[in-house]
């Protein structure tokens, strides 16, 4: 149809034909640089289809056909003359037969036969994303920007003045839309490529220098910034193995950090391999969906410390691995909350252990817990309450099955946490 289109401008130079044929060029050029612009592109077929079809039946005779059949057809009993005389079934029905086979047949057989599984690789949304983010719909707090209001641009220069209840969800910028789609909430970065940060992102905080971030207080930085609520990661977010998708290789790149992640072992009894290295593990990513926010002896003297700000409250309900006899689900959504803020007494050079048993919405258990040397007190800040969701807040399927386990020394105790002093940073005086 596009060669028609051209040989049209070749002979007669349209204005309209020139249109189309150049807006048809570019679009299938940007194509072939991406091919995410197939959403665009699917006008320009649309349309060279349309064209190719009638150009097909007009060369095929149809209309003319046409024509002689509103001059000569009156009545019924005109029909069975008309067509044994001017219906041409080597010309005529062949056409026809000829536009349906090429043009309308591959979309119904798409459509009835082989769309499933087509779908599949189109990029939308799978269950796990689809029920995590449908549960975040539900059970999280009325951002006050409703989904389906139209709201005025703010005039050039100014920024869009959002109400006190609105937050952001961090994510990979991949699914920025299908959280605003399917979750009605902000999503911090999207498929245009706003919000994902970086030194290719003008030096701006965002996605990718979240969760590329080594250190808790880096990351917070961000999400206060950013004003982010909730975090939402993937496996292929963390899948630094290549075992399913990785796309931690593009947040590496994005933040222009890219070295590190892997070191090689020798000995292994099969050649020599590469391994994710403690810097991998060191990451936001990897402390949020591979430990859930939990510590962990990384190696005989790195010690990765759990996160203090970031909880666990929903996953989805595939397995992708099993890490440690631990099961990893593909998809994660924790809360970023200010903590409640936990302190005591103790002689110095006391260990004090805290921890407390989490279980998932999936039936998966996990301990958290933390540790300090008391200087004459300590000091810890806890995520989870024991208490359970309040009105007006997260209504988290994730949660403690118990109060807070402390040791301090020799010494053993219990405590719980109200979600009021998790959200407020209430300090909790033990004694």
């Amino acid at each position: 149809a596009l060669v028609m289109v051209g040989y049209r401008i070749f002979k007669e130079w349209k204005p309209e034909d020139t249109l189309l044929g150049v807006w048809s060029i570019i679009m299938f050029l940007a194509i072939v640089g991406q091919n995410r612009f197939a959403y665009y592109f699917v006008v320009n077929v649309a349309i060279l289809s349309g064209y190719f079809g009638v150009k097909m039946l007009e060369w095929g005779g149809l209309g003319k056909l046409y024509e002689d059949f509103k001059r000569r057809v009156k009545d019924s009993s005109d029909f069975g003359p008309f067509v044994s005389r001017y219906v041409k079934i080597h010309r005529h029905v062949f056409v026809v037969i000829l536009v349906i086979l090429l043009l309308i047949y591959p979309n119904v057989n798409i459509t009835m036969g082989s769309g499933p599984g087509a779908a599949r690789w189109t990029g939308g949304p799978n269950m796990d994303w689809y029920s995590a983010l449908y549960w975040m719909r539900y059970n999280t707090p009325d951002p006050g920007i409703d989904y389906y209001e139209l709201y005025e641009a703010p005039a050039p220069g100014e920024i869009y003045k959002y109400p006190e209840s609105a937050y952001g969800v961090m994510s990979w910028w991949d699914y920025g839309h299908w959280i605003t789609r399917i979750a009605h909430r902000i999503p911090n970065a999207n498929p245009f490529q706003s919000g994902i940060g970086g030194p290719i992102g003008s030096d701006n905080p965002g996605a990718c220098v979240f969760f590329i971030s080594k250190t808790e207080a880096e990351a917070n930085e961000v999400a206060d910034e950013l004003g982010v609520k909730y975090v939402i990661s993937d496996f292929m977010m963390a899948d630094v193995w290549n075992a399913y998708y990785n796309k931690f290789g593009a947040m590496t790149v994005w933040a222009g950090d890219t070295e590190g992640y892997y070191v090689q072992v020798n000995d292994t009894g099969e050649g020599p391999r590469f391994i994710p290295s403690p810097k991998y593990f060191s990451t936001m990513e990897a402390r949020l969906h591979i430990f859930d926010g939990r510590g962990g002896q990384l190696s005989e003297d790195i010690y990765l410390e759990p996160l203090l700000h970031y909880r666990l409250i929903h996953e989805s309900s595939s397995t992708i691995i099993t890490m440690g006899g631990e099961e990893v689900k593909f998809v994660k959504v924790f809360e970023y909350v200010p903590g409640a803020k936990i302190i005591g007494s103790a002689p110095e050079g006391t260990n004090v252990l805290i921890n407390i048993e989490i279980k998932t919405n999936q039936g998966r258990t996990f301990t958290y817990s933390q540790t300090t040397t008391s200087n004459g007190s300590y000091e810890f800040i806890v995520p989870y309450s024991t208490e359970g969701p309040i009105t007006g807040g997260t209504q988290f399927d994730t949660m403690p099955v118990g109060p807070y386990i402390i040791i301090v020394g020799d010494m053993g105790g219990e405590f719980r946490v109200t979600e009021d002093q998790v959200m407020t940073g209430e300090t909790i005086i033990l004694t």
